[in-house]
């Protein structure tokens, strides 16, 4: 577990770490373009993570931006370096890269993902991620790694963009949220990471008009829709922790909201019930994604 003084540390840091708006292009820092052999020079010092004659590797970011593919790669490869290594201000500079680029997408996803990555480095990749769909700076290591179950990560931000120059290529959104929503309700992930998961697919969900959910363990099987009888089906919840779900009737195209009740501790099941007139089935939606449904059998209640 890390330690408050060192997540007090990571929050100025992340404060001062800002990424800038989202681009399919890479974006650099510095006013002068680099020449070839500084381009040269700052690839090799973040492939080799040694340090190349007068250059450094903070020197190295900030001249990568504007070094084509090769720099997006050798970022990449910084990212990969750095996976296993402690919280400290070289690691927060590897991960708050200038750079916006779909290539770092799939390694920010794969330490993310990793069980054998330390858990700063995959809180970061996540921090990555989230500025990325949220097109707004990065907040800090504390905020994305604080959320306990039951809590809405607090760092979950998004702002519309207003052009398309600035936007990641079409499924890039896709992309991250696949990559990442297995984290958010698996209880054998690091509480930090779940939180950090949680603030990416809330992120996500803003930018759908989809609710945003606290940070609660969830299965397959952690919902179900049951008939009642007559026009009245429930949602049952698994969770202690409630739910945002939707439904839709059968011929509807529009949504409704559900709030899915927490189970109580001397149960089985939070139960929520609900009255869709006329409807010959209902069908049950997470995150806007269909998960059940189930046919209204015109029973008479008792």
């Amino acid at each position: 577990m890390l330690s408050r003084s060192w997540l007090l540390c990571a929050g100025v840091l992340g404060g001062l770490l800002a990424v800038p708006q989202a681009q399919s292009q890479i974006i650099r820092m510095s006013a002068t373009p680099p020449t070839g052999a500084e381009c040269s020079a700052a690839i090799q010092t973040l492939r080799s993570g040694s340090l190349a004659a007068t250059d450094s590797q903070t020197r190295a970011r900030s001249l990568v931006g504007a070094c084509g593919d090769s720099g997006v790669q050798a970022v990449a490869i910084a990212f990969s370096r750095y996976r296993a290594v402690p919280l400290s201000r070289e690691l927060y500079l590897i991960f708050s890269a200038q750079m916006v680029d779909t290539a770092l997408v799939r390694p920010a996803l794969s330490i993310a993902t990793d069980l054998s990555a330390g858990i700063p480095a995959r809180v970061l990749s996540l921090g990555l991620l989230g500025s990325y769909l949220a097109n707004s700076p990065r907040l800090s290591y504390e905020e994305y790694a604080g959320a306990a179950e039951g809590e809405t990560c607090i760092a979950s931000v998004y702002s519309e963009r207003t052009d398309t120059v600035n936007a990641l290529p079409a499924g890039s959104d896709t992309q991250i949220r696949d990559g990442v929503a297995g984290l958010e309700g698996d209880v054998s992930q690091p509480v930090e990471v779940r939180s950090a998961a949680n603030c990416v697919l809330n992120i996500w969900r803003l930018s759908k008009g989809l609710p945003m959910q606290r940070l609660a363990p969830r299965t397959s099987s952690s919902l179900q829709l049951q008939y009642v009888c007559q026009d009245d089906f429930k949602v049952l919840n698994q969770s202690t922790v409630p739910l945002e779900v939707q439904y839709v009737t059968a011929g509807s195209a529009t949504p409704k909201p559900l709030h899915a009740v927490g189970r109580p501790t001397n149960a089985s099941w939070g139960e929520s019930r609900f009255r869709a007139t006329s409807a010959t089935s209902v069908t049950l939606l997470f995150d806007g994604a269909p998960i059940q449904t189930v046919s209204n059998a015109a029973t008479a209640c008792p």
